[in-house]
């Protein structure tokens, strides 16, 4: 497999190749198992409980290795994402090995040069650089915080020997607001996430100060360069250099994604770093990612000190992984498990599950106690190096899940990584951090990047699979698939059929002052860390809305003491020596090793730093004398930057030689960001796990009312009782009214509310549906029941259609006045579209004075939609380059949506769309998808053709033509294209074209190409004006008819609303006979409004000859018939070939022949369709193809090339295989 993907081949050869030869080397294991050796040159397991593809450290034991079997040639292979295919250079990636900062101290040179920076960064004037961190004064300019975040976010495993401060931490204690607090221990810190770094410097370019943006960004660069010698920053201090080099040499990249918070900027900047170091963004790219690589990482650790696996006893690393990261979710936040565990694989999640339910489990013996490892595992930790190692794995895995569900790390350390810690200090020394308080609350936070539920691949809405290639049928952009995080459906009932997939909308990074856990800083509160060493304080969590940094316009921190800003006595203990060889403190009795790292990386010596010449110690010259004279006064501000400063230059960071490879722009030459239109719309709220597009109220003060509303508010007592048994507490419950167009929030919201209501123990967070259509034509008292307490939450959906249509609205505004003034345990969510709320408000006051009105967001504005693609983008691990945000900006300008296709749904199906051809030209692992504009080159039109110029229909032609046979289809199309010029110029000379006979029916068997025709004819008549917007809507029969007539009638009213300005397809129209109800609305409908569409029924010849025979009215509306005539066996041949050309293989000619006589013998099968057969028999082909090849040694010729041996067995063959394998014969 390495040879294979390291050949110069495998980078440029198709996806769709690379795909198939990988799946020809999969193994099965006996429990039905399926491993792949794939991307990141790591093992992926699909576990049959649900069929998706997980990273999985691979078995050690070696019975379990023996039993691995090739994967059948027999059968369909189980298809592979694009995220477990190695693109070729992911193998060769070598990440390096992870080290504390323990045992190992950092060297002098690294120290100085860290020190020079923060000092040059302090000497700017701190009004020019204003921050919010209040882990520093406000008269320390924001330069100095950068430092600080620069270096601990740089750090893969930041836990602190105390007795090494001097080398790094305490050289920012004169900028502190508070010294560090005294202890003889570790020191667990957390680094901030990339969003508080973009903040410093987004927050000067929002101000208009250029010039202290780039200082800002120079800083940053400064510091990475200084702590790259070090081989624990180095990986994440080179990706974040090719950052800032790509941002520093063009700031005016960032004005376009500004106004969308800093989330957004944030993604663009991951776009900037080299694919061979963006491994060492995953935790900012996709945090679910990088929690599943950090366990593989644990594991893999474990593999030397888990035992002998040959030992009958011996357990998998894999599990004693699973059972140490119990131990830590156990400990301190056992909550946020259920979080986690979905981003593991199923066997690896259930044991987490069963080590944390089950006092009794057996792996509970290896969780570590009074900071000690068992035995068992202290045995296999020979040395200090193993130990380091497994440490520094163990905290980056406990960082990684802290990350993705929001949360900092545990100041006091985890027991995990304290026991291992204690295997390398002693345990009363790992245990010291106990009583100290925290020092490093990140400065920001980031909204997890997934949400829990069932994660996906890049590209990918949370909890679903990859979209299918968008066709010309359906909804454009419908999903298959699970709904996402967030969405609702009722018990029993599931989305209208024709309905594309719907996900709720959400939102980009603001304030939220409500507290709770939101995703940006906050306004200072008085956070006090927890005292003592008490039990009571072991699960204590800060949350990042609760770590008292200020945002620029908010109040200044309290200023600390003036003795609290001298530096703090030394810490107790001896001063460790510093073992320039290896690094290694200890009491010089050890040997000398040199220090494990990547290459390019060393510890520099003296006359590294200072001296250009061979010989030239440090202090000779101006640079060493600059160096030991301190630094120097910054530049006076230059008048001409408007009273600022000017960008800081070699001389205001030293005289490193390193900082002369720092781009610098001309700030003179480039403008502030333009002030781009805004609204009140489009405030990002994160709760529970779901992110909302907040209107022009903040939601969290809508939340914030009903979780202290005073039905809930009747004592300890009663609030008990209603969690148990159900009884309210005093007064009617809440309801709420939800005021917006469709598909701008309404399901997601309702769902944060239940989420709100369950954390203060009413309910469970679940939610009971109703809608409209469930009492349309009922009694008053039918809605009453429907509202009657069934559960702690209830949305009914259109509340305002089932009032206004109702026979009797007056008495159905009794029934719900009658139901929601009584006391009671349901909450009751409503909705209602904006047209329709005035009217209730006039003819209604007395029902809406019953609800808490809140306005969603208008979807409509283009700033808004913008917003929202953002943070659906961001919840699929998809980032839009530059030049894909202007294409994006300008589509959602002119989209408006065709049927249903509208709000949240149409900025959704727009980016998944792009989001499957991004997938398809990538074709291999990524982190994190990055979309081009290429990737929403037409995406705009396929949803809504009407967007094409005017007349523009030579592309369809095109396609038309180049369908193989069908020559009178063709023919009749282009008679048709006729017609409708024509009457597309009587409608430009305001003469009316005329409705009689434009519907359409196909007749022909299945695979025909009459879905795709239908689809190019929409197309056409939208390009001509004659349809709006020419989406296509299909549907069938069984689609159309309801539970009774009603139903029926409103299900055919909601299609034909979807498919309005586009065209009907109703497939099988035969069986339409069975559905009389159906055939007469349907006439109803064309009646009403057939100019606005147009329909095509499809259907085999003859069974439509018969229904049409009975039905002469129904048959009236269709002026036209078009024949489809099935191609022969030498056009399916071709077919084959068009298939086998676009994945670019190459057909042996013995295939060929294999072929016409396979299609001749195959034709006798009554389920014998056309194109669909000759799509299925290239697949199988291609399959077999691939487990033929597993083991073989391949080239690219080879895997180009299909032969007659790939071919899938006939009947024959198959039988005469089943006869060879009977045992009898």
């Amino acid at each position: 497999m390495r040879a294979m993907v390291s050949a110069g081949w495998w980078p440029s050869a198709p996806p769709q190749q690379r795909q198939h030869v990988i799946a020809g080397r999969m193994l099965v294991l006996p429990d039905g198992t399926w491993w792949l050796f794939g991307a990141w040159a790591r093992w992926y397991r699909l576990h049959p409980s649900d069929g998706q593809w997980y990273l999985c450290p691979p078995p050690q034991a070696p019975a379990t290795r023996m039993a691995a079997r090739p994967a059948p040639q027999t059968g369909r292979l189980p298809m592979l994402p694009p995220h477990v295919l190695p693109a070729g250079p992911d193998f060769t990636f070598q990440a390096p090995a992870p080290l504390p900062f323990v045992g190992h101290g950092i060297s002098p040179e690294v120290t100085d040069r860290v020190r020079a920076t923060i000092e040059q960064a302090a000497a700017l004037p701190a009004a020019d650089y204003p921050h919010w961190w209040a882990l520093f004064s406000s008269d320390v300019p924001s330069t100095v915080a950068a430092t600080w975040g620069v270096m601990l976010w740089c750090a893969v495993a930041p836990v602190f020997d105390s007795r090494l401060d001097e080398q790094m931490l305490r050289l920012w204690e004169p900028y502190r607001a508070r010294p560090l607090p005294e202890v003889d221990g570790p020191r667990w810190l957390t680094p901030p996430p990339l969003e508080a770094l973009v903040g410093l410097y987004a927050e000067r370019l929002r101000a208009g100060r250029v010039d202290a943006a780039v200082s800002v960004l120079r800083t940053m660069w400064a510091m990475a360069g200084a702590l790259r010698d070090d081989p624990r920053f180095q990986a994440r201090a080179d990706a974040l250099l090719a950052i800032l080099n790509a941002t520093l040499a063009n700031p005016q990249m960032d004005y376009g994604v500004l106004p969308y918070g800093d989330q957004a900027l944030v993604q663009q900047w991951l776009t900037r770093c080299p694919p061979s170091l963006a491994p060492a963004l995953r935790h900012e790219s996709s945090p679910g990612d990088n929690v599943r690589h950090a366990y593989y990482e644990f594991a893999e650790a474990l593999v030397p000190i888990a035992g002998d696996p040959a030992d009958p006893a011996y357990i998998e690393p894999r599990l004693v992984a699973a059972a140490l990261l119990a131990a830590d979710l156990a400990k301190v936040r056992q909550d946020v498990a259920a979080q986690v565990v979905p981003w593991l694989d199923p066997e690896i999640r259930y044991t987490i599950q069963a080590v944390q339910g089950q006092t009794g489990h057996p792996l509970r013996r290896l969780w570590p106690q009074d900071a000690r490892l068992p035995e068992q595992l202290r045995a296999g930790l020979e040395g200090g190096e193993r130990a380091e190692s497994l440490l520094a794995s163990a905290y980056a895995l406990d960082l990684a899940w802290c990350r993705l569900v929001g949360i900092p790390a545990r100041p006091r350390g985890f027991p995990m990584p304290t026991a291992i810690l204690g295997e390398i200090i002693g345990a009363s020394r790992a245990r010291a951090a106990v009583a100290a308080a925290p020092i490093t609350p990140p400065p920001g936070v980031s909204q997890p990047l997934q949400q829990a539920g069932r994660p996906g691949q890049p590209g990918t809405p949370p909890g679903g699979m990859p979209a299918a290639p968008a066709g010309p049928v359906g909804q454009p952009g419908g999903l298959p698939g699970a709904p996402a995080s967030g969405s609702v459906h009722p018990a029993g009932r599931q989305p209208e059929p024709g309905q594309p997939f719907m996900q709720a909308p959400a939102e980009p990074p603001v304030a939220n002052p409500a507290g709770g856990q939101g995703f940006v800083i906050e306004p200072p509160q008085s956070f006090q860390p927890p005292e003592g060493d008490g039990e009571a304080g072991d699960g204590f969590v800060v949350p990042y809305t609760r770590l008292g940094f200020v945002r620029p316009d908010g109040p200044p921190p309290q200023q600390p003491a003036a003795e609290n800003r001298s530096p703090a006595p030394e810490p107790a203990g001896r001063e460790l020596p510093f073992d320039p060889a290896a690094t290694r403190l200890d009491d010089g009795a050890g040997s000398a090793r040199p220090a494990a790292g990547p290459p390019r990386t060393r510890i520099l010596g003296q006359d590294d730093i200072l001296g250009d010449a061979p010989g030239e110690t440090p202090g000779d010259g101006p640079d060493g004398e600059a160096a030991r004279q301190g630094p120097p006064v910054p530049p006076a501000p230059n008048p001409a930057l408007g009273g600022g400063t000017r960008i800081m230059s070699e001389t205001m960071i030293a005289d490193f030689d390193y900082l002369d490879e720092a781009p610098m722009p001309q700030v003179e030459q480039i403008a502030p960001p333009p002030e781009r239109p805004g609204g009140d719309d489009g405030r990002v709220v994160e709760r529970y796990g779901i992110s909302f597009l907040s209107g022009r109220e903040d939601v969290t003060v809508l939340l914030e009312e009903l979780r202290t509303h005073p039905a809930w508010s009747a004592g300890a007592a009663d609030m008990e009782a209603t969690r148990i048994d159900g009884r309210p507490g005093s007064g009617p419950p809440p309801s709420v009214l939800l005021v917006g167009s469709p598909h701008t929030g309404q399901r997601r919201l309702s769902r944060m509310i239940a989420l709100a209501l369950a954390e203060i123990g009413i309910g469970d967070g679940a939610i009971r549906t109703a809608d409209a259509a469930d009492v349309r034509g009922a009694a008053p008292e039918q809605l009453a029941a429907v509202l009657e307490p069934g559960g702690p939450t209830l949305l009914f959906e259109r509340l305002d259609v089932a009032i206004l249509e109702a026979a009797d609205p007056e008495a159905m505004v009794r029934s719900v006045r009658s139901v929601r003034t009584r006391p009671g345990p349901t909450t009751l969510i409503a909705t209602c579209e904006p047209r329709h709320f005035k009217r209730l408000s006039q003819d209604h006051p007395e029902l809406i004075e019953l609800f808490r009105v809140y306005r969603l967001p208008d979807l409509t504005r283009p700033e808004t939609r913008m917003r929202l693609l953002y943070l659906l983008a961001d919840e699929r691990r998809v980032t839009l380059d530059a030049d894909a945000l202007e294409a994006a900006e300008a589509d959602l300008r002119r989209l408006r949506g065709p049927g249903d296709l509208v709000n949240a749904r149409l900025v959704e199906a727009y980016l998944d769309q792009a989001c499957q051809r991004g997938m398809e030209r990538a074709g291999a692992a990524q982190s994190r998808l990055v979309l081009s504009a290429q990737d929403f080159a037409g995406v705009a039109e396929a949803i809504e053709p009407a967007l094409r110029p005017p007349g523009d229909i030579d592309g369809y032609l095109r396609q038309l033509d180049a369908l193989l046979g069908l020559e009178d289809v063709k023919a009749a199309v282009e008679e048709l294209v006729a017609e409708a010029q024509m009457a597309a110029e009587r409608i430009r000379h305001g003469v009316a074209p005329g409705t009689q006979g434009r519907h359409l029916l196909f007749l022909g068997p299945p695979g025909t190409g009459k879905t795709t025709v239908a689809g190019l004819v929409g197309g056409i008549y939208a390009a001509l004006g004659l349809l709006s917007s020419g989406h296509v809507v299909a549907c069938r029969p069984v689609h159309l008819a309801g539970r009774d007539a009603v139903d029926t009638d409103n299900r055919v009213a909601a299609m034909v609303e979807q498919a309005m300005g586009g065209v009907l397809l109703i497939q099988e129209a035969y069986r339409l006979d069975r559905v009389p109800q159906v055939v007469e609305e349907l006439q109803r409908q064309l009646a009403d409004c057939g100019d606005r569409l147009l329909m095509i029924c499809t259907s085999p010849a003859a069974e439509m000859e018969g229904f049409l025979a009975g039905h002469p009215s129904f048959r009236a509306h269709f002026a036209r018939t078009l024949e489809f005539q099935g191609l022969d066996d030498r056009q399916l041949v071709q077919l084959f070939q068009s298939y086998a050309e676009r994945d670019l293989y190459l057909l042996d000619e013995e295939l060929r022949v294999e072929l016409l006589t396979r299609f001749e013998r195959m034709r006798q099968d009554p389920s014998f369709a056309y194109a669909r057969t000759v799509r299925q028999m290239f697949e199988q082909t291609v399959a077999r193809q691939a487990a033929r090849l597993a083991g073989m040694d391949v080239n690219a010729a080879t895997v180009a090339r299909l032969t007659v041996r790939d071919l899938p067995e006939s009947p024959l063959e198959r039988m005469l295989g089943n006869f060879q394998r009977d045992p009898r014969g």
